[in-house]
């Protein structure tokens, strides 16, 4: 198997008739997708894009979407998704960064003033010939890249990471050597599919012969109704989702064929995942860290969950996990330091920039090596412990400290339902925003006891809700604003000294 193609290739020829997804127009064979991807490949090549052009499109929550990836593929091209409310502008920056020669946009997106063959996609499907013969799929070279995922953009200029067929694949069997999809399993997929998790969900079930079950926002108070209704049996999930899922059923069991949770992207809390369990008492949970730039990093097996919830695991098969200081010298288990990554799942590294200017990629023995820029340790089994990011993690009263830790702290409170710590800012002054109807004096005499000085917030901060970025992560620059607008009014105040 050379190409991401060759996955969905394999499933038509030994599960024609098995429905490979289902999305808001109905059920889809392994048989129907393969055609419908021939169809989308016909078209892109009528327009021209050949081997290695990029393709952008936004990536709706249905079977066009899918097929046009694996489309891409077929014809040696190289998919680029991107998220359903980029703007004009931002859409524009990522098709000219990776020089498109195709971008298929939604109706909200009419603009892009780049030199693309420019598409909206309503306008794409009336124009799909189903009976438009497709020439022979392209002769992939593993190392030829599948996917150019976006991972900034909105703030900043866009970064594509290049995600060669290999490492995909490569990535897609290790994830499903430990999680172990099955052909029986319906995935709900609520994850954007411009969002590597939620991409890799679609690779993971056609390598199972399962089915996917597409869900967009729209669909959010039927979250539970889909469980039940289609019998979903896993859901990967980000807290934001499982929040919802918390709430649309009051925090009453439900009888449902859910067998396993996932979660990563963003840490979720354990009070989270064990009230999850006790909505859904036969799912399972496997808590996860990774990053775009080499896919999945480690994974925590349901079955390790009760001797060690606070970890993420042991780094996949085919990956390496190190833990280096500040000069690049490997940390012995137990001290704090940054996570690098190496080994099979490794991506090419970012869309034309020298790799002398990309600070988290550095050549190894050979290949690459990520310092993902994130703090974290080892125990002497080789779990993984996340600390948080570089930028999450600051010295106060001369100690290291992890804004992640201060939040799990509060998230452990009942009364407490999520809390994002922010960077103090130019006064020193540590801003804890919490949602929930714990009183921020209770807040703070609580944590008072289970924190040192060093870790206790300056300032508790109720708000309705924690923003979230495009892929269900807290938005802390949203969240700073929403701070410096209410700080004069917030109370709560820790004690002088603090």
């Amino acid at each position: 198997m050379s190409s991401i193609f060759d996955l969905l290739n394999e499933a038509v020829a030994t599960s024609p008739d098995k429905t490979a997804l289902i999305d808001r127009d109905g059920e889809l064979t392994y048989r129907q997708l393969g055609e419908l991807t021939v169809t989308h490949a016909a078209a892109l090549t009528r327009e021209g894009v050949a081997p290695s052009d990029r393709v952008v499109l936004t990536a709706s929550p249905d079977r066009h979407t899918v097929a046009l990836i694996f489309a891409t593929a077929r014809i040696g091209a190289v998919a680029v998704p991107v998220h359903l409310d980029l703007t004009a502008t931002q859409l524009e920056q990522v098709a000219a960064n990776c020089e498109a020669s195709v971008v298929i946009v939604d109706d909200e997106n009419t603009s892009c003033a780049v030199k693309s063959v420019v598409w909206r996609r309503d306008a794409w499907l009336t124009a799909l010939d189903v009976h438009a013969a497709a020439d022979e799929p392209y002769a992939t070279g593993s190392t030829d890249l599948a996917l150019l995922l976006y991972t900034s953009g909105t703030t900043s200029a866009p970064k594509g990471v290049m995600c060669p067929h290999d490492a995909v694949l490569r990535a897609t069997a290790s994830v499903g050597q430990v999680l172990r999809y099955r052909p029986d399993d319906v995935v709900l997929l609520r994850l954007p599919l411009a969002f590597d998790y939620g991409l890799y969900q679609v690779f993971l079930t056609v390598a199972a012969r399962g089915t996917v079950l597409l869900a967009g926002r729209d669909m959010d108070t039927s979250l539970v109704d889909l469980i039940v209704g289609h019998r979903v049996t896993v859901a990967p999930l980000v807290p934001s989702l499982a929040q919802m899922l918390l709430m649309l059923t009051a925090g009453r069991p439900v009888e449902s064929g859910l067998r396993l949770f996932t979660n990563t992207g963003a840490r979720m809390g354990e009070s989270l995942w064990r009230e999850l369990q006790t909505v859904f008492p036969a799912a399972e949970y496997a808590s996860m860290y990774g990053m775009t730039e080499c896919k999945r990093i480690s994974i925590l097996r349901p079955d390790e969950l009760v001797t060690r919830p606070t970890s993420v695991g042991r780094a996949i098969p085919g990956n390496s996990i190190r833990i280096v200081d500040e000069a690049g010298e490997e940390l012995p288990a137990g001290s704090i330091g940054t996570i690098v990554v190496r080994g099979a799942t490794m991506m090419a590294g970012y869309w034309r920039m020298p790799l002398d200017r990309q600070r988290q990629y550095v050549a190894y023995d050979g290949g690459l090596e990520l310092h993902t820029g994130d703090q974290g340790w080892l125990d002497d089994e080789g779990y993984l412990y996340f600390s948080g990011r570089d930028d999450d993690v600051i010295k106060r009263q001369g100690i290291r400290v992890s804004l992640t830790e201060i939040e799990a702290a509060a998230e452990r409170l009942d009364g407490v339902e999520e809390a994002v710590a922010l960077k103090p800012g130019d006064d020193g002054r540590l801003v804890l925003c919490v949602v929930g109807d714990l009183p921020e004096k209770a807040i703070t005499q609580a944590l008072m006891e289970s924190l040192d000085i060093a870790r206790r917030p300056n300032l508790i901060l109720h708000v309705d809700s924690i923003p979230l970025t495009k892929n269900g992560k807290p938005d802390r620059v949203a969240l700073g604003a929403v701070v410096a607008e209410r700080r004069g009014t917030a109370v709560g105040r820790a004690p002088a000294g603090a």
